[in-house]
């Protein structure tokens, strides 16, 4: 859920907010990111044999047969596949203790503080 009355301390690479409407907000995005996600719709088209369509979901269980939302556990197990095949055996933990840096570092509420 979006606070839409607490400004934020936003580095100059990350996401920036546009516009906030009733319906949806609207953000702008490091070029990196932004290829990401075309890399990502790619990979979607590739393994669906069509071009992503306005339901469905951006993060897709790649292993799934029909486009599924990924979960939690799947995201995690999939980061700690990529962490141990680069021998990186705690990559969860430390992915983890990142983003909550990040959150504090940015003045967001962290995991305790929500």
């Amino acid at each position: 859920m979006i606070n839409r009355h607490r400004k934020h301390r936003v580095p100059p690479t990350t996401a920036r907010i546009v516009e906030i409407t009733e319906e949806w907000v609207t953000i702008t995005l490091p070029e990196y990111i932004v290829e990401m996600l075309r890399e990502n719709m790619k990979a979607f088209a590739v393994k669906f044999g069509r071009e992503m369509g306005p339901d469905d979901p951006m993060f897709f269980d790649p292993d799934a047969d029909e486009p599924t939302p990924m979960t939690p556990e799947r995201y995690e197990e999939l980061i700690a596949q990529a962490g141990e095949a680069a021998g990186i055996p705690d990559a969860v933990e430390r992915l983890r203790a990142t983003v909550e840096q990040r959150r504090s570092e940015m003045g967001w509420p962290t995991d305790d503080e929500r």
